[in-house]
């Protein structure tokens, strides 16, 4: 059976998938998508998608001998390209072909690379031969797991960078983040400021030093002191430890109790009254944190 292509859509669910033989799934967005049938992969099942009525696509689940399973509310959902077509062009033309030709799954005449590899086994297989690997290193392509980029990105007009409106769970994130090393203990969630040793320690709005005239990061690793840890510098986050109920829109500010944040300005005398982020969804709570460079103390 033909199937439809198109590069880089991608969408997420918009309910859970919470049995493993349903044939109905409700998704974000089909506007990347193309036209049924196509096949998306969530998580490691693989569906085939055989009418798109708007966000309500009707499937096939566990397509090409993938597992079915449930799937949580948020889950990205990606487009992908069947076994039998990663086969075709893995061994297409292998006479006329080079090797990162071959890699890159382009013809002789240099039609595109291909942008997405199917879940299935073997596309799995492309993506674990250690020559196809080994070439793609030397092309400089980054793997989906990250990698380090060692020149400038420039992004296209209305091209943006994307941060997670809302996280899946507690204590995740999506952002600007540095690593170094705690002054303290700290726990995931915790506001923290950058003392002159270079540490990581528990922000307090009792002082500008603790507070006004340092940099501010939220903690995403827990750690003791000295030990090492990262910290988000600017970004979305859900996390328990904020505020309960924020009202959407609200400003946070640093609190008086060390390490956490506040929708109440500090009216202690000579407390320091900075704000560090905004409520972007209530209840799960998640913020955009974006501390400001300014700050006032209270008279």
């Amino acid at each position: 059976m033909a199937v439809n292509h198109r590069n880089f859509a991608q969408t997420t669910l918009a309910a859970a998938i919470t049995d493993i033989s349903g044939t109905s799934i409700t998704v974000t967005s089909e506007a990347s998508f193309p036209a049924a049938p196509f096949i998306i992969s969530i998580d490691t099942e693989c569906l085939l998608v055989t009418v798109v009525n708007g966000t309500t696509w009707t499937v096939t689940r566990g397509y090409e001998s993938s597992t079915a399973a449930t799937h949580t509310n948020g889950t990205a959902i990606y487009h992908d390209i069947s076994a039998a077509e990663a086969d075709s062009i893995a061994t297409k033309k292998t006479d006329s072909v080079s090797a990162t030709d071959k890699v890159l799954g382009r013809s002789s005449a240099g039609a595109g690379p291909i942008e997405e590899i199917a879940c299935t086994a073997a596309g799995r297989a492309l993506l674990d031969d250690a020559n196809a690997a080994a070439q793609l290193a030397t092309l400089g392509a980054l793997p989906a797991a990250g990698g380090t980029v060692t020149g400038d990105i420039t992004l296209d007009e209305n091209v943006g960078i994307n941060l997670d409106p809302a996280g899946s769970a507690d204590e995740k994130w999506s952002g600007i983040t540095v690593t170094g090393t705690a002054g303290a203990t700290l726990a995931v969630g915790d506001l923290c400021y950058l003392n002159s040793s270079w540490q990581w320690a528990l922000a307090n709005a009792s002082a500008a030093s603790t507070s006004g005239t340092v940099v501010l990061g939220i903690c995403l690793t827990a750690a003791s002191d000295t030990q090492s840890t990262r910290m988000l510098l600017m970004g979305t986050m859900r996390s328990a430890a904020f505020p309960a109920s924020i009202t959407g829109g609200a400003q946070l500010y640093v609190s008086a109790t060390a390490g956490d944040m506040t929708t109440t300005q500090p009216s202690t005398t000579d407390y320091v009254i900075r704000c560090v982020g905004w409520a972007i969804t209530t209840e799960p709570n998640t913020i955009f944190f974006c501390p400001s460079a300014d700050y006032i103390t209270h008279v």
